[in-house]
C-alpha cells in the first residue's frame, strides 16, 4: 500500500470507533463489526 496523505487516517478512525463502541455498549462483536464496516467505508469510498 502506498503512503498517501493523510497517513494512518483510515486506520486510526476505526480504532477510535471500536474503542468508543466498546466503552459505550460493552459488546465486542458489535464493536468489531462497526470498526470493520467503518474501515471498509473509508477505504473504498473516501480513499
Amino acid at each position: 500500500m502506498a503512503a498517501v496523505y493523510p497517513f494512518g487516517f483510515p486506520e486510526i478512525l476505526p480504532v477510535i470507533c471500536v474503542a468508543g463502541i466498546q466503552i459505550w455498549k460493552r459488546n465486542s462483536i458489535f464493536s468489531i463489526i462497526g470498526g470493520t464496516g467503518l474501515y471498509m467505508l473509508i477505504s473504498r469510498v473516501v480513499f
